[in-house]
């Protein structure tokens, strides 16, 4: 029996990869989303701000889905007065209706919706002694089962319209505990972002006969307003250093999220992502 990988099979295969290159799109039209709509939960501000930028300067039309309705509302006419075309819909994730009329707005605005990025979170520091059932319900809620519903609800969209879409979950790097010292802190947060990385591999693997793209992604720290705004309370002691890497700017990481939104990853379902400055590998600023 002829080895499968002799010389003579060898030279046979000269001229392939040429072919395939010569075969493939190119690099522009894989990360061109004209045409595309999509909602980005979270979408006014920080992270999701950079995203739908990043989604609008490559042709698509977004809506924005926040509580937030001062920098939703100022996201909007930012990215329309540079020529986009995003609209705002208030909507609190734990509520399922509320979820479903965000839903309901984009697509009677753009027809369909071909892209959901889950970014809504809430991050409550605690002490595991002193945590509160109302702090898991909260973080539970909005960050995991807000998702997944959310998620739920535009797949049977794109399933319905036979749209091959891509649905992208922001986790935490508070998955790992060596990228923060706040791990200790936030059980319920990272118990919340556990959750939807499972969640999110499981609906990839259900969504994948129907080429929708599922993937997540692991940010690190980031200089954003929702950073800024989270609360340490008193019983939770200060960093004290050396901390994890942090970006000044979201962007850095908005680029991987807005990526795994094009075709770019067409065969990257299911995968987690982790953009966060080498934090878990245990790196740390001086």
């Amino acid at each position: 029996m002829e080895p499968v990988y002799s010389l003579e099979r060898f030279g046979q295969m000269r001229g392939l990869d040429a072919e395939i290159a010569d075969s493939n799109p190119p690099f522009a039209s894989l990360v061109d989303l004209t045409g595309q709509a999509a909602i980005v939960t979270g979408g006014g501000r920080g992270l999701g701000f950079q995203v739908v930028n990043r989604l609008v300067e490559a042709g698509a039309k977004v809506l924005i889905a926040d509580v937030a309705t001062d920098f939703a509302e100022d996201a909007v006419a930012y990215f329309n007065g540079k020529g986009g075309t995003v609209e705002y819909a208030p909507c609190d994730v734990r509520d399922l209706g509320q979820i479903q009329a965000a839903l309901d707005q984009a697509v009677a605005a753009f027809g369909q919706v071909d892209i959901l990025v889950n970014i809504a979170a809430v991050l409550d520091m605690s002490v595991f002694t002193t945590m509160t059932e109302a702090m898991w319900d909260r973080s539970m809620d909005i960050n995991a089962k807000g998702a997944v519903f959310f998620a739920q609800a535009v797949a049977n969209q794109m399933i319905e319209r036979g749209i091959k879409g891509r649905i992208v979950n922001v986790l935490s790097h508070a998955l790992n505990p060596a990228s923060t010292f706040y791990y200790t802190y936030q059980l319920q947060y990272s118990a919340s972002k556990a959750a939807l990385r499972q969640a999110t591999e499981v609906m990839a693997r259900f969504l994948q006969p129907h080429g929708i793209v599922a993937t997540c992604v692991i940010p690190g720290s980031m200089r954003s307003a929702g950073a800024f705004l989270t609360q340490r309370p008193e019983e939770v002691p200060m960093d004290p250093g050396p901390r994890a890497p942090m970006t000044m700017n979201p962007d850095e990481v908005a680029r991987m999220v807005f990526a795994l939104c094009t075709d770019l990853a067409v065969f990257a379902n299911g995968s987690v992502v982790t953009c966060d400055g080498g934090a878990s590998l245990g790196a740390r600023d001086e």
